[in-house]
């Protein structure tokens, strides 16, 4: 079939390997008639509300709401506050039924202060904890094992499940978590030689691995067979976050219509970067016009709020509500997406999807070939990672330059309508699983 614009090819091949009939079969109205059996073993899930967990639980519903026999082995909520949430525990398996989705929570080991060794234990009590549930997926006999990494220690169990069932193993890479961890010397030579390995034969054995861009598709592909390999971004809801023109939050933090707002919210971690934010605001603390709202959760928020101490232009605030979202993303005149060297054609920043639905800038730090750098070039404005000055001239450019700012800001919209809406992206997903099956 020449020229056809086919989801297995992700619309760049001439070729579609897939017969018309057999995907006119797939399509949206037919799914229903034969519903799918799937198991997600993903560490992180609802109601988690940002990064893989928020991802995992709006696709298990999405797949839930449209018929799909959906079960999830998953940990109790942690993240972004790396604490348990009420009402779960760090130490009982709990069975639970939500939006359709039958659910066990796993216990895990949470460090109280994340180092190398002490993330280590805690991936592996991932691990370990999700073994025993391989006795609930068996009798389930699912169709198809979704697998999100990170973490890699739960594809072992999702790869022993699929073995002993005869299920497809689908493995979806939110990071390349080895590589990321190797670049920001978060763990030992050593471990990481031992994961490495694993991680390639974990490629190697899975039905399909899928990922969330072009670059990070690039790098799978060297570890596996370039066939295996998928790309569905993250989406977002185009039609709950949408652009706004004001903030009520700014009255509500006193903030004045006229101040520029350079506002980060997400995760507050080893690969986010964050110190650059800080240095940047060191150096525009003079400029009474620019104000800096750091809004979220992780481990190195502490620190964070301790080298921000002396700083009259930055302020701190939790997670927001998501019922607010696009309210409290219309606060920010620019949104910062730092992150570390290395990492940027490894990650891509969960955090991107609303903030171009939202339509507004970015400033993100990235090498020049990587994705994150792409977008980035499209809809606001890349630096070089840890480039202070850089950052803060970025931010003293749109701040003075509003017209150039609000264009920026169109075509972030744009962007989120054209290639990130969650419609179209869960559709996709829903018909590449029945394909697997």
């Amino acid at each position: 079939m020449q020229g056809a614009q086919c989801l297995w090819c992700l619309g760049r091949s001439a070729e579609c390997a897939v017969p018309l009939d057999s995907r006119k079969l797939l399509g949206i109205a037919e799914m229903t008639d034969t519903p799918l059996r799937i198991l997600f073993v993903v560490l992180n899930y609802d109601p988690e509300p940002i990064g893989c967990g928020k991802y995992n639980g709006e696709f298990a519903r999405s797949l839930a709401e449209r018929g799909h026999d959906v079960r999830v082995i998953c940990a109790p909520p942690y993240y972004p506050w790396w604490k348990i949430q009420e009402p779960y525990s760090a130490f009982r398996y709990k069975y639970e039924v939500v939006d359709g989705v039958k659910i066990i929570r796993c216990p895990l080991y949470i460090p109280k202060r994340l180092s190398g060794l002490k993330r280590i234990f805690h991936l592996l009590s991932a691990g370990l904890n999700f073994f025993p549930t391989v006795l609930w997926g068996l009798p389930f006999r699912p169709h198809v094992i979704f697998n999100v990494q990170p973490t890699l220690a739960t594809s072992l169990v999702a790869y022993l499940l699929a073995n002993l069932t005869g299920a497809k193993f689908w493995l979806h890479v939110q990071d390349i978590e080895v590589a990321a961890a190797s670049k920001l010397r978060m763990v030992p030579k050593p471990v990481l030689r031992w994961a490495e390995r694993i991680e390639r034969r974990i490629y190697w054995r899975a039905s399909k691995v899928s990922t969330i861009s072009e670059s990070m598709a690039e790098k799978l592909v060297q570890r596996g067979s370039p066939e295996k390999v998928a790309i569905f971004p993250n989406w977002v809801d185009t039609n709950r976050i949408t652009p706004q023109e004001t903030s009520s939050y700014r009255q509500e933090l006193g903030i004045s219509s006229d101040t520029f707002v350079a506002l980060y919210a997400g995760n507050m971690g080893e690969k986010q970067g964050l110190e650059v934010v800080l240095g940047a605001a060191k150096i525009l603390q003079n400029n009474p016009n620019i104000q800096f709202v750091l809004a979220g959760e992780g481990s190195l928020r502490t620190e964070l709020l301790e080298g921000a101490h002396s700083l009259p232009n930055v302020r701190f605030l939790p997670l927001q509500a998501a019922a607010r979202m696009s309210d409290f993303l219309a606060l920010g005149n620019v949104h910062l997406v730092p992150q570390k060297a290395g990492v940027g054609d490894l990650v891509m920043p969960s955090k991107m999807t609303a903030i171009l639905s939202a339509g507004r800038p970015s400033i993100v730090t990235a090498l020049p070939n990587d994705e994150l750098a792409s977008i980035g070039d499209q809809c606001g404005i890349s630096v070089l990672p840890g480039d202070v000055a850089g950052f803060a001239n970025a931010i003293r450019y749109l701040a003075s330059e509003p017209e150039d700012c609000k264009m920026l800001g169109i075509q972030a919209r744009q962007y989120a309508l054209d290639n990130l809406d969650s419609v179209k992206i869960l559709g996709d997903m829903e018909r590449f699983a029945l394909e697997l099956a």
